[in-house]
Order: structure tokens, then sequence, then C-alpha cells
């Protein structure tokens, strides 16, 4: 079973200074019948070094898929808010190891022998999401 330390192992090397934080969710799509969970997402390709921002904030769109899925949950935002305004703000991403909650703790000592166990914590919602899958894949939607 791999172990996952850094989701961004799973992108391409075509651009080298792409990175899951401060991603843009657009959608999540989830296919319970099939098992396939969906993230449709910007993320930042730019180079951090670069001279303008423009280069620095380079972005592009991705699909990240899930297959065998186990378990997908996203947490009540808090403050409960009336509306989204925008994508998701995905800040922070990683192990379930290495997630603070209780809702992550309790999913590892349920040892699902599942070789994707993640957390993701969205910002503009204040909450955490979770998911348990058997593989993980990535590709670029457009440049």
């Amino acid at each position: 079973m791999p172990i996952w330390d850094n989701l961004e192992d799973i992108i391409d090397y075509s651009e080298p200074n792409a990175t899951f934080h401060d991603a843009d969710v657009h959608s999540i799509n989830v296919d319970y019948q099939n098992t396939i969970l969906v993230l449709q997402m910007s993320i930042c390709v730019g180079d951090p070094n670069a001279n303008t921002e423009v280069d620095r904030e380079k972005r592009r769109l991705c699909e990240v898929t899930f297959e065998g899925l186990r378990y997908w949950t996203i947490g009540l935002p808090s403050p409960i808010s009336h509306e989204i305004k925008g994508p998701l703000w995905m800040t922070s991403d990683g192990p379930l190891k290495n997630c603070p909650t209780d809702d992550a703790k309790g999913l590892i000592k349920a040892n699902l022998p599942y070789d994707i166990q993640w957390y993701f914590y969205f910002s503009d919602l204040n909450t955490f999401a979770y998911i348990v899958a058997t593989s993980v894949s990535f590709r670029w939607v457009s440049l």
C-alpha cells in the first residue's frame, strides 16, 4: 500500500510549480454507484520567484479523480453562512493521520484498508472534508 504524504505527487511534471495550496474548487461530483469522486479545481502553477504577479499567480484547471470511493464527507460551515460566494477555497490538505480533528481520528481508528485517506480544509467555510478511496489520479483540463 503506497503511503501518500503529499497529494501533489500525483501532478505531472509539465507544471513544476503546481500546488494544491490555495486551490479553487469549482465542482465536486460524486458517482456513488461507480464509487468515483471528481474534484474540478484551478490550482496555482506560477513560479513563486517570477518578477511579475501575473507569472507568480498563474492558475490552471485540473481534475482530481478518486476511485474506489469508500468515504466522502464535508463538514458544516462554521459559522453557518447562507450563501457560497464563488469556488471553495482549499488552503490545506494532507493525510488523515496529520488532520487534527476528532472525525479524522475516528476514521483512522476504523483502520480502513484503503490507499487514499485524505483531508481537505476549506478556509472560506472553516471546515474539513474527508475522503477514503482506493486510488487517485490527476489530469489537466485546460492550459
